[in-house]
């Protein structure tokens, strides 16, 4: 889990254990794709967002990710390695 996600298991721990109540949106959203759960909804409940509606409200990411089922095993593969250059491109440049 640490090397998929970046994240300590001593970290998890303290977030488990509610020592760390708002974990950071850059450690929820490797959260929530290591467990394949709403970005959004960890955002929600860790109160960086609160929600204007009761009704969900869709979003690019959702809308994207709802359509993955769609893809052959080929096509996740390409795009996981697609996400994982962008994210490897974005963290140098901003370093």
């Amino acid at each position: 889990m640490e090397r998929s996600t970046g994240i300590s298991n001593a970290y998890l721990s303290q977030v488990e254990t509610g020592k760390i109540e708002k974990p950071s949106p850059a450690k929820l959203y490797a959260l929530a794709e290591m467990y394949k759960v709403s970005y959004d909804k960890l955002m929600e409940t860790a109160g960086h967002i609160t929600r204007q509606s009761t009704e969900p409200q869709p979003t690019l990411a959702g809308t994207a990710f709802s359509t993955m089922d769609d893809l052959t095993p080929e096509e996740k593969d390409a795009l996981a390695t697609y996400l994982t250059a962008l994210r490897l491109m974005k963290k140098n440049d901003a370093g």
